[in-house]
Order: C-alpha cells, then structure tokens, then sequence
C-alpha cells in the first residue's frame, strides 16, 4: 500500500502521516508539501517515533513520487488566517485544488483520494468535478 499525503508538513498531514506509520497501516507513505524544510521536519520526527515499532518507509516526495500510490490524502489549503470566511477560504482553496487534481490525474488516475481541506464539504464537490471534467 502507497499512500501519498499532499499538505504533509502542515499540522493535520503531519498528524495522519504519523498516525498512518505508527499503525503500519502503509508500506510506503510520501509526504509533500510547498514547505520543503517544515515537512522535512516532520518527517524526522515520523522516522524517530516509530523505528522499532514499523517498518513503513516514509519519505518527502515530489509530484512524480505520486506514481503509483494507491491513496492521496488532500490536506493542503492556503495559509490559515483566522478572521477568513469559509467562502474566502474556498476561493483561495479551489485554485490549490485544481492544481493538485491535475497532478492526481496526471501521475496515479487509479488512486483513491481523499480531502480533508477545508470548507470540506464544498472542496469535496470541487474535486469530484474537477476529476470528471
């Protein structure tokens, strides 16, 4: 099992990587994100936790280490500002998206995928359109 976590060095990719390599629930796990150095970060942090618990390889990854994965975990969004309305946070979020559907399709069509993005309910819809049109 191939799992790939797009937004992986944010809090809640950082959280279900984790969560994901202590549960030994994927062989691989390939976090990327557009902060090279915060996900690197997380990653050793990641690797120290479960050595001697599971033998998930985790690694940061580029849009061409999504070949092949069998999930992808949508949790990247546009810096979280707290005074932001849920339809400023969509507008800001569905260009993100649509560049991360375009990546989906492009390297792992097969993979199911699975957003986490917020306003969730409304992203989900988005991508759902994006990867049919």
């Amino acid at each position: 099992m191939k799992i790939a976590i797009i937004g992986g060095g944010g809090t809640l990719g950082s959280c279900t990587a984790y969560t994901l390599a202590l549960k030994g629930l994927a062989d691989e796990l390939i976090l990327l994100d557009a902060n090279p150095n915060l996900v690197l970060a997380h990653l050793m942090d990641i690797e120290t936790a479960i050595t001697g618990i599971q033998n998930t390889k985790i690694w940061v990854g580029s849009n061409e280490d999504l070949h092949h994965s069998d999930i992808v975990i949508v949790v990247a969004g546009v810096p979280h500002q707290p005074a932001r309305s849920l339809p400023d946070m969509l507008l800001g979020n569905l260009s993100l998206m649509s560049d991360i559907a375009r990546k989906i399709r492009t390297y792992c069509p097969q993979a199911i995928v699975i957003t986490a993005t917020n306003p969730v309910d409304s992203i989900n819809l988005g991508m759902f359109l994006m990867s049919t049109g």
